[in-house]
């Protein structure tokens, strides 16, 4: 059964001053970068999870986000709730470097995982099963971190190069 892939890109972007997603990079914006590295690392079906009207413009299926919080585990809950039998990975639009090498290794774990590169750990990029929606939600409402989801999954290393979360202007690459 394949894994389902899902990009995270309803944040409010509020230090970048402009919505993540659709800044480009290469010629492609980041949600749809997200969206075509999950697709080429073989989770399937792939969709985009925000609440931004234009993001069904990026040619991937859209997983809408209502209301006006923006807790990134919403988002997971949604994920999760979308694709309710198996696995999900998901990935936030903001990594500016994701690529395939990153994705494969969490595919091969075939099981709930979380990222970790360069000692750091990437509680947004990780395998969750589809379980864990109501566990994401509630985590949201008492505003926790996405980390509280990651408890107790195994972590995978990553290969180079180290992944670059872009927050601010200049975390974009040049």
């Amino acid at each position: 059964m394949a894994i389902a892939g899902v990009v995270l890109a309803g944040g409010r972007s509020s230090r970048m001053g402009r919505d993540k997603a659709f800044i480009i990079l290469n010629g492609q914006p980041l949600a749809a970068h997200a969206a075509s590295v999950l697709a080429s690392g073989g989770c399937n079906p792939v969709r985009i999870v925000g609440r931004q009207a234009a993001l069904s413009t990026l040619g991937w299926p859209v997983i809408t986000e209502n209301g006006t919080d923006h807790h990134p585990l919403l988002g997971v809950n949604l994920a999760l709730l979308a694709h309710p039998k198996g696995l999900v990975l998901v990935a936030p639009c903001d990594i500016v470097n994701l690529s395939v090498d990153h994705i494969v290794p969490l595919l091969s774990h075939g099981a709930p995982c979380v990222a970790r590169s360069n000692d750091r750990v990437h509680p947004l990029l990780a395998i969750f099963p589809s379980s864990y929606a109501e566990k994401a939600a509630t985590l949201a409402a008492k505003g926790a971190p996405a980390m509280a989801l990651c408890e107790g999954l195994p972590v995978i290393d990553l290969p180079a190069p180290v992944l670059i979360d872009a927050n601010v202007t200049t975390d974009l690459p040049r």
